[in-house]
């Protein structure tokens, strides 16, 4: 199911898909929602709840993003990135080689960024990731290796800035060009990211079993504080 709110906590609505609901994003105004779900299928309501269309990928869609004027979404799903106008019209999409796990998109629309990852070795800890970042016309700009499943990442209002979080313990920043401005190793899996709008704080979430860590940092890199959770 898909179920939307309002900040009083009162369901407005709610839609059945045809499977495990993997991954939402709503625009920055409300009046659009994307859902992907392990049926295949990339969905988009209205705020009102009513479904303006839907796309089958042929693989589970495990990240969905949108851009604040609800004008592009971005789906990953299987080992392919799509992109979407707010008409449901496929506007390009690309073949990773990996199975794609997160996704994002900057304010304006015109880059996306994108982690995916594979596993060399079988036996399911031999993962390597990989972060891409595109234009809005699907040209690839670079890629980046990194030791681990790319969990999570972020990117900043203008593009600037991608933060990744990986199964490799750290948080990478690189600048929109593809150079790396910093990592840092957090001791633990980074299982979620993100960036603010003007790109000078990133907070990291770690941990394992039964502990866990929130991270702050500025875009130097340098750690302001940390807290261990339960």
């Amino acid at each position: 199911y898909v179920y939307f709110f309002d900040k009083n906590g009162n369901l407005l609505w709610k839609y059945k898909t045809g499977g495990n609901v993997e991954s939402v994003a709503i625009s920055s105004d409300g009046n659009y929602v994307v859902a992907g779900s392990d049926d295949d299928y990339v969905y988009f309501f209205d705020k009102n709840g009513n479904l303006l269309w839907k796309y089958k990928t042929g693989d589970l869609v495990d990240s969905v993003a949108i851009t604040p004027d609800g004008k592009y979404i971005v789906a990953g799903s299987g080992l392919k990135v799509y992109l979407f106008d707010k008409n449901g019209n496929l506007l390009w999409r690309y073949k990773t080689g990996e199975f794609v796990n997160s996704v994002a998109i900057s304010s304006d629309g015109r880059y996306i960024a994108v982690g995916s990852w594979k596993d060399t070795g079988g036996d399911g800890f031999s993962d390597i990731g990989y972060v891409y970042l595109f234009d809005k016309n699907g040209n690839l700009l670079w890629k980046y290796k990194t030791g681990g499943k790319v969990k999570s990442f972020a990117i900043s209002s203008d593009g600037g800035y991608i933060v990744v979080g990986s199964a490799d313990k750290n948080v990478y920043l690189f600048d929109k060009n593809g150079n790396l401005l910093w990592r840092y190793d957090i001791r633990y899996k980074v299982r979620s990211i993100v960036i603010s709008a003007d790109g000078n704080y990133i907070v990291a979430g770690s941990g394992d079993w039964n502990i866990g860590y929130v991270y702050f940092f500025d875009k130097n890199g340098n750690l302001l504080w940390k807290y261990k959770t339960g």
